[in-house]
């Protein structure tokens, strides 16, 4: 199952990413997680519904759901929550939060670009991805771990634009500019980091502007 859901949302990313608008935001992350949602069977469905019910902030996304709306899935609209939650979490104490594993820092080293691996392989977005594919295949982990592991799996596999794999490294970023977190544009009439602008670009709906490294 984590292997049938960690393609479909790689496949749902790269067929968003075609589009102008790339960006991972709240609202990226929840466009990304409904694409990969309708190419599940039905019993995947059902199985990581199950799975999501044990989830520890289960109730609240059930409860801010708008069940008068018939048109609406409630078990899409949890499955799209829990896309958001590994940023809900950022630095708020959950065991679940390794900031690490939202990216991965391949340096980017002009003018050559020569490929170097990235700088902490035990702790970055790839080492994150196969641990959350292994505590939801694990039998023996508690159903809160097995559900807590999904969402950032989903998180994980569907957030990616340019800026959460690579760090510029010039004379200016000798130690890299984090992403894009410190490389500022001006788009229009005040300056934001190229990194918040990316991510950005699908709105802002989860109240969080850019992101977080």
């Amino acid at each position: 199952m984590r292997k049938t859901i960690t393609f479909l949302l790689v496949l749902a990313g790269l067929m968003l990413s075609r589009t102008p608008t790339r960006a991972r935001s709240g609202a990226g992350h929840m466009v990304i997680a409904a694409e990969a949602y309708r190419q599940l069977s039905p019993k995947l469905k059902t199985r990581v519904t199950e799975i999501l019910k044990s989830h520890p902030d289960y109730g609240k996304a059930a409860e801010s759901f708008a069940g008068d709306n018939p048109a609406l899935d409630p078990d899409l609209f949890v499955f799209m929550r829990a896309s958001t939650w590994a940023d809900e979490i950022r630095r708020h104490g959950s065991p679940y939060d390794h900031p690490q594993w939202h990216y991965i820092d391949y340096p980017l080293k002009p003018p050559a670009f020569p490929v170097e691996p990235g700088p902490e392989p035990t702790n970055d977005v790839l080492f994150g991805i196969a641990q959350c594919e292994k505590a939801i295949a694990d039998r023996k982990a508690s159903p809160e771990d097995r559900a807590a592991y999904l969402a950032l799996l989903i998180h994980f596999v569907g957030m990616h634009q340019p800026l959460h794999c690579c760090s510029l490294v010039t004379e200016t970023y000798p130690t890299g500019d984090r992403g894009g977190n410190e490389f500022y544009v001006k788009p229009a009439s005040r300056g934001i980091s190229l990194h918040s602008l990316w991510d950005g670009l699908l709105g802002t709906s989860s109240g969080r502007v850019g992101s977080i490294r």
